[in-house]
């Protein structure tokens, strides 16, 4: 099976971000966004008969922004058992869902493919829309927000879940599928012939895998060869960071505390 996972860089929502005039200037703690991580988890499960066991298949990352600073980020999914890295070069400032979507499609349309596993979502922008602009695209069947997949050699079934529960059905590839978090459970993954279950979780980067990917090369497509004209129809006009207002009172008198935190929960009821 080939398997391509697109993945994003973003920031690492764990620190501090720093906004000066209404535009996001800190550029520190970049991240891999962790839903593409679990989608990278995801195709290497599916191309290997459980954990430790043999590869059949191959899996290609692929990013497009400023390979200055995804190269690094790049070179820890190859670390981890992604067989090629692909960078698209393109400025993230002239970048939004559907721009991303159609470089993707003429990407996919490029190779050969059998599936295309994304995280649902980035935790930068959290709106999910590429998944499906890119199987719209591609004319391909899609599943989002999957949360356990078992691949019988012929088919997929995936599980997906939603608001009111979880919907599982059956896809024959070529197909888009995005990962929730839950996919990455020891069993999220199944396929033919699985000698051991996985541990819980993505893995980390091996000793040998890191050595690996420090001598990789990571190739590189420019829109202009993949016949894309970027053009972005949604723009962010301003970046603020949540104020969260802290106070504190001092009561002596438990009754009136007691008052005064019933009026308080009964306030955010």
């Amino acid at each position: 099976m080939d398997i391509l996972v697109p993945v994003k860089i973003v920031h690492d929502p764990e620190l501090r971000i720093m906004v000066e005039g209404g535009a996001v200037v800190s550029k520190a703690g970049l991240i891999l966004n962790p839903f593409d991580e679990y989608a990278l988890e995801t195709a290497l499960r599916l191309t290997e008969q459980g954990y430790k066991g043999a590869k059949n298949g191959k899996v290609t990352v692929v990013t497009v922004g400023n390979p200055g600073i995804t190269e690094k980020l790049l070179r820890k999914t190859l670390a981890m058992g992604a067989d090629e890295a692909v960078i698209i070069p393109q400025d993230e400032n002239a970048l939004d869902g559907m721009a991303v979507a159609r470089l993707l499609e003429a990407f996919v349309r490029s190779r050969s493919f059998d599936l295309v596993i994304m995280g649902k979502q980035s935790v930068e922008g959290d709106a999910g829309v590429v998944p499906a602009y890119l199987a719209g695209l591609l004319s391909w069947p899609q599943a989002i927000s999957a949360s356990s997949i078992v691949w019988d050699g012929l088919r997929l079934s995936v599980t997906m879940e939603g608001d009111d529960g979880s919907l599982t059905k059956d896809i024959v590839p070529p197909a888009v599928i995005s990962v929730d978090l839950r996919i990455v459970a020891p069993s999220g993954v199944r396929v033919p012939e699985s000698t051991e279950p996985y541990p819980d979780g993505p893995r980390y980067p091996s000793m040998k895998g890191q050595l690996r990917a420090r001598r990789a090369s990571i190739a590189s497509v420019t829109p202009q060869e993949l016949q894309v004209v970027v053009d972005k129809h949604v723009t962010y006009e301003n970046h603020e960071l949540f104020q969260q207002e802290r106070k504190r009172l001092i009561v002596d008198d438990p009754a009136e505390f007691a008052r005064i935190l019933s009026e308080h929960i009964g306030g955010i009821r």
